[in-house]
């Protein structure tokens, strides 16, 4: 190995799920990724991770591996039959 490579890059992911919460501070309702509520889709987005953090070793010119750091869930899948939960 000659050399690290660092770097991050936005994700593209959108918060879809969240909790939104009512004057008390109570849940009023959450926004799963299908929820057909129309009130509830035009809610803000909840609160994500926008960046990918990337590891990369390098031989010369030649990458040996790139290592990803984020998190995520096939809830788009769930819709689908695609994947169970």
């Amino acid at each position: 190995m000659t050399h690290l490579g660092l770097g991050e890059a936005s994700s593209g992911a959108s918060g879809l799920e969240s909790a939104d919460l009512g004057p008390d501070g109570k849940v009023r309702a959450t926004r799963w990724t299908a929820t057909k509520d129309p009130a509830i889709r035009a809610e803000p987005e909840g609160a994500i991770d926008p960046i990918v953090s990337l590891v990369s070793l390098w031989n010369g010119e030649r990458p040996l591996v790139v290592l990803s750091y984020y998190a995520t869930h096939p809830a788009e899948l769930l819709s689908t039959g695609i994947a169970e939960s």
